[in-house]
């Protein structure tokens, strides 16, 4: 096979800041060699913070101004690294295409969709007009986007996190490359248009000869789509092999640690163990009652988001929400939080209507229901380190703590959420995507609510510490008797959390009961085809699983 990407000896340092202002160097890539053949599927696989993500930024020339690279890259047998941007503009897009992990980091928010796309393909295919148009739009019918002369003329924060990352593959499969790199392209995706990513993805693959990494803590999305997979641990690779070898085989320590963390491997009973008699209580403290949402999208026209949602959530219990992206999973977060107005219905917390509080009343409401966002990036004060965004929250809904308590509070959520305290003054851009993250959900804790809502907080993070943060919200809610809505499109989670599971399908339930029942016996065909698209942690079975899923599609 050709040899289409070599990298030798590759390291990636960043020059930080420490607290006393001296300057430090981080080694994020440690002297890191590979090759990936053309036509070839190669996953690379690691906990956030690894490299994975610092690795494939350095050879794009994406690296940020404190950032350097040093040994060799070659595409095509063309040295690629620290190469100028005029160089690079000649590969970037057309002979080698990305998926960032953060579909905002690749949008403007200030153009519509559908001018990002032919933009790519004017400049890189010389095609305008009404041909650049309508193969944008092929596009976006191929990576399962309804309505997508619509959506065309939608601006980046019309759409969903889901929506916005289909928009993002999109983006990077217009110029059919050569090489795609895949940088946690299905994150924010529910697990119906996971598959129908893979698969497309597959077909990219085989059709086109495209040769795909993927840059993933999702080890079932690697069993359905590579053929070689590569571990990293700490800046380095630390075990190699195909697909089988590492899935049934696995020697380092570290890739067994990840294998056993993935939600289908992990341990069942870690609920169980943690359950108390507090469970017992079904004091209702949040009551939803026929409730409905509408955006307008013109003067004449109405998009009707929620429909007629009731529910009820009791005390020390998790309930979860499903659905794929657009559903409304975020918008009733949103809505209950009063983030969002409603155009029907009632929300009572503790029997009281959120809409009459007072600004007392208010006050205290915000600090006892906390919301953890989908996008950690988009959630965290770019102009503020790290312990002032947690510490925040304590200083506006809790300005009798001392600003000595605020700031030890501020540290201990901070180390439980496995992050270091010489990190607390480095800012957001510092850190990985899944560390993120972890900022976001200490700052939601650090109040110590009573309610937490959960959209997505796991969906950026890797298997391991997906376990470790799942424990870490069982244990809080048996020490605390916290109650949580958490929001997910990760199945296998939501079963190893929740009590109970609310199904929602295109604004309406269409289906809510005890965890166990539905995921064993549902009745609505919907959560059917939600169940039966969740992933496998199994290379063989998996695959089998796709195929059979794509021989349907044809029928």
């Amino acid at each position: 096979m050709t040899e289409l990407l070599s990298i030798e000896n590759l390291e990636v340092e960043f020059e930080i800041e420490s607290s006393r202002k001296n300057q430090q160097i981080l080694k994020a890539v440690k002297g890191v060699s590979l090759a990936i053949a053309q036509g070839e599927t190669v996953a690379i696989v690691g906990e956030s913070g690894a490299g994975k993500s610092q690795l494939f930024h350095a050879l794009m020339g994406l690296l940020p101004d404190n950032g350097t690279a040093k040994g060799e890259v070659h595409f095509l047998g063309q040295s690629i690294l620290n190469q100028s941007t005029k160089a690079l503009n000649k590969i970037r897009g057309k002979e080698i295409g990305m998926i960032f992990q953060d579909p905002m980091t690749s949008l403007n928010p200030y153009l519509r969709i559908g001018k990002q796309l032919t933009e790519v393909i004017h400049v890189h295919l010389n095609i305008k007009g009404g041909a650049a148009k309508n193969a944008a739009i092929k596009m976006l019918d191929k990576v399962q986007i309804k309505n997508a002369e619509q959506l065309f003329n939608a601006y980046p924060h019309e759409l969903s996190g889901g929506m916005r990352q289909r928009v993002a593959i999109a983006m990077a499969l217009l110029c059919k490359p050569k090489l795609l790199i895949a940088d946690e392209p299905t994150t924010a995706l529910d697990v119906t248009v996971q598959t129908e990513i893979i698969r497309l993805l597959r077909k990219i693959h085989k059709t086109d000869k495209t040769s795909i990494v993927l840059i993933t803590h999702d080890l079932p999305l690697v069993a359905g789509l590579c053929d070689r997979i590569l571990v990293m641990y700490a800046g380095e690779i630390v075990e190699s092999g195909t697909v089988e070898d590492i899935f049934y085989r696995a020697k380092h320590p570290y890739t067994q640690s990840l294998l056993s963390a993935a939600p289908q491997h992990a341990n069942k009973t870690d609920k169980e163990q943690l359950e108390t008699s507090s469970n017992k209580d079904n004091k209702k403290i949040l009551t939803v009652d026929n409730v409905g949402v509408t955006f307008n999208k013109g003067k004449k026209t109405e998009l009707r988001a929620l429909k007629d949602i009731s529910f009820s959530l009791n005390s020390n219990e998790i309930l979860g929400i499903v659905g794929e992206s657009g559903c409304g999973k975020s918008t009733l977060a949103r809505a209950i939080l009063k983030l969002q107005p409603i155009i029907s219905g009632s929300i009572n917390w503790h029997e009281k209507k959120i809409t009459s509080f007072n600004k007392a009343q208010q006050k205290e409401y915000r600090r006892n229901a906390q919301l953890i966002f989908q996008d950690p990036l988009d959630a965290l004060n770019p102009r503020k380190t790290v312990i002032q965004i947690i510490a925040e929250p304590l200083q506006n809904l809790m300005p009798d703590l001392s600003t000595t308590k605020i700031q030890q509070k501020s540290r201990d959520i901070l180390i439980s959420m496995g992050l270091q305290e010489e990190q607390k003054n480095r800012y957001p851009h510092e850190f990985s995507g899944g560390q993120c993250q972890r900022i976001g959900i200490a700052r939601a804790m650090v109040l110590e609510p009573e309610l937490l809502v959960c959209d997505e907080p796991v969906s950026a993070l890797d298997v391991s510490t997906q376990a470790q943060i799942i424990k870490l919200l069982l244990k809080l809610k048996e020490q605390t008797g916290m109650s949580m809505i958490f929001i997910s499109h990760d199945l296998s989670v939501v079963r190893q959390l929740c009590d109970r599971v609310l199904v929602l399908y295109k604004g309406e339930i269409v289906e809510i009961g005890d965890v166990e029942q539905i995921y064993s016996n549902p009745q609505h065909d919907y959560t059917k085809t939600l169940l039966n698209a969740v992933p496998l942690t199994d290379p063989i079975e998996e695959r089998k699983r796709i195929d059979s899923l794509s021989k349907k599609s044809r029928a």
